[in-house]
């Protein structure tokens, strides 16, 4: 497993390599070897089997968990 170090991830973003929108510098951003993830009130589920990809509003499903898998 491969770590990114802070500096990395600012360079990788600044050279469009790595997407991060919004991307923060400042906390609660970047930390030393990774990235604080914050999510908003919807998502957009990923398919399973043949469902299709669906948007789904947290407010509405209080209680449930939803991972957020790599890639």
């Amino acid at each position: 497993m491969a770590v990114l170090s802070r500096e990395l991830i600012d360079k990788l973003v600044d050279t469009k390599v790595l997407k991060i929108e919004p991307f923060y510098k400042a906390k609660p951003g970047t930390q030393p070897t990774s990235y604080d993830l914050r999510l908003g009130r919807e998502i957009l589920v990923s398919p399973i089997g043949k469902e299709k990809a669906r948007p789904l509003d947290l407010e509405k499903e209080k209680g449930q968990s939803f991972k957020i898998r790599p890639g």
